[in-house]
């Protein structure tokens, strides 16, 4: 590299440079920036598999396309700093920022208030812990639905009913419906993923079996074969 290519190299780092720090500092990053440091808190805090993460998680994935968010390196769930989420995506940003299940604070704050509601005046951690696992739980839920409603051959009525809870149709529901609510859609996942792995399980089996020789079927055929082959060489 000559002196010119360098000093040109130099330059473009610099603009390159430049143009980040311009980027870092609009209000739109920030804001980005702020509720991804919340998420990846709920995250470190609770844990991966906590219904506050799930809940957390849940609320971007419903919000937003998957080509508005990323998960990182470490498996936490980032909103991505792209041109449509600091342009037209910025109001859902703003509400997923002000949500009760994208911040430890808040997410505390409405279990207090929810445990008062019902009658607790004096709220313990374990109350204050099993409000916040239903605020976060009702918000997983209500990702985890999508799947019923295209269902073709229609979901279940117990289902039906917990989708028409869930989104809010009718007469509100107590917060003993919500939670019963919950505890099926979560049931309902956890026998669809169970499903789904066994399925995957069997389409592996059956990979395998090929790459080894084929499948039990096609292994008789051959058996079957060579034995005709056999008797006619008699």
């Amino acid at each position: 590299m000559n002196k010119r290519q360098s000093k040109k190299a130099r330059t473009k780092k610099v603009n390159t440079n430049t143009s980040k720090n311009r980027v870092n500092n609009t209000p739109q990053y920030k804001e980005i920036d702020n509720i991804n440091n919340k998420i990846k808190y709920i995250y470190k805090k609770y844990g991966k598999d906590s219904p506050e993460y799930r809940g957390a998680k849940a609320r971007v994935e419903r919000s937003l396309t998957a080509k508005d968010y990323y998960i990182s390196k470490s498996g936490v769930i980032m909103i991505r700093y792209n041109k449509k989420n600091r342009s037209e995506n910025l109001t859902k940003i703003r509400e997923i920022g002000s949500s009760d299940t994208t911040s430890v604070k808040a997410l505390n704050k409405k279990a207090r208030e929810l445990s008062k509601k019902q009658g607790i005046k004096k709220p313990t951690e374990e109350d204050i812990k099993k409000q916040r696992e239903f605020i976060s739980g009702l918000e997983w839920a209500l990702n985890e639905i999508s799947i019923y409603d295209s269902d073709q051959d229609g979901a279940e009525t117990e289902m039906n009913m917990a989708v028409s809870i869930l989104k809010g149709d009718g007469d509100r529901a107590t917060y003993e419906e919500l939670r019963e609510v919950v505890e099926h859609v979560r049931k309902a996942v956890e026998e669809r993923n169970k499903k789904l792995k066994e399925t995957a399980e069997e389409v592996n089996n059956d990979s395998i079996g090929v790459k080894l020789g084929g499948s039990a079927n096609s292994k008789n055929s051959r058996r079957s074969k060579n034995r005709g082959n056999n008797i006619r060489g008699i």
